[in-house]
């Protein structure tokens, strides 16, 4: 049995393998990447007070504005998802450092949770972490998003590889990702992660996709069953393999913003990368 296999069966208390732990570690990265691991959380990353300060100043930034056509969902900070075009995508990296530092200089002199992440990860993976490039530009890292009553998150994949960018020759090799989200303010009901124990192709992620042209989700109908669900606390840092279909139920009382990225794997002897 290997150290990692040693860690992860003595952790493994029934069939949903949610790690609970004080700090980041290799090989929780490696369980959730391998799918042996459902979820890792990490409580109290952030403090309360550290996370009412940050939500509060975030929210007086002139560029934390509601997502275009959805006015219960506001964010600050931008998603390379959102880019269809070469136009879109080069002002998205255009914009990039200025939103890196407005938002560093919001939390002053707190840490990003992003930058925060973003080192330590660093530090435990053996070939380090850097923010993604495309080409040779970087890329934005750290999206804040805040979700109000009655707003639920659809069923879907977060794949770097599918949409605009599948063509796109300088896209870096990513072949696995990690959602990481920081939770600055939790829902006093409604709002739990949703996972569930598929992991479409491109093209079943397609046919899964419901009709509904004003939703980007799938059809829970041409899907199974969820696997688990997590409740979030304030504070908590919460990973999870965001290549296996989620989502994130309706709020019912209160709101939930986040700061969240993308940890992007192309190799066993390559550096994680981080992106929105």
């Amino acid at each position: 049995m290997t150290i990692y296999e040693n860690k992860l069966s003595s952790y493994q208390k029934n069939q949903d393998a949610i790690i609970s732990a004080k700090e980041l570690e290799e090989w929780h990265l490696i369980g959730l990447l391998d799918h042996s691991i459902d979820a890792v959380i990490v409580p109290n990353y952030f403090l309360e007070q550290e996370c009412m300060t940050i939500s509060e100043r975030i929210k007086k930034s002139k560029y934390f504005s509601a997502y275009p056509g959805h006015p219960s969902v506001s964010r600050l900070g931008q998603e390379l998802y959102e880019c269809e075009s070469e136009l879109e995508l080069a002002k998205y990296q255009e914009d990039a450092p200025t939103l890196i530092k407005e938002m560093r200089r919001l939390v002053h002199p707190y840490i990003s949770p992003i930058d925060r992440l973003r080192v330590e990860v660093d530090d435990i993976w053996s070939y380090g972490c850097n923010l993604a490039k495309l080409g040779d530009k970087k890329l934005f890292a750290g999206i804040v998003r805040e979700f109000k009553e009655d707003n639920p998150g659809a069923p879907h994949c977060d794949v770097m590889a599918w949409g605009f960018l599948e063509y796109y020759k300088d896209k870096p090799n990513i072949i696995n990702q990690i959602a990481a989200n920081v939770y600055l303010k939790t829902s006093a009901s409604g709002g739990e992660i949703v996972l569930w124990d598929e992991w479409p192709t491109q093209s079943e992620y397609i046919a899964y996709k419901t009709d509904d042209p004003a939703s980007f989700g799938l059809d829970s109908k041409k899907i199974a069953q969820p696997k688990l669900e997590i409740q979030p606390n304030q504070g908590d840092l919460i990973l999870f393999n965001s290549m296996r279909i989620h989502a994130v139920k309706k709020i019912e009382t209160g709101v939930r913003m986040t700061w969240g990225c993308l940890i992007g794997y192309s190799g066993t002897d390559k550096p994680l990368v981080i992106w929105t």
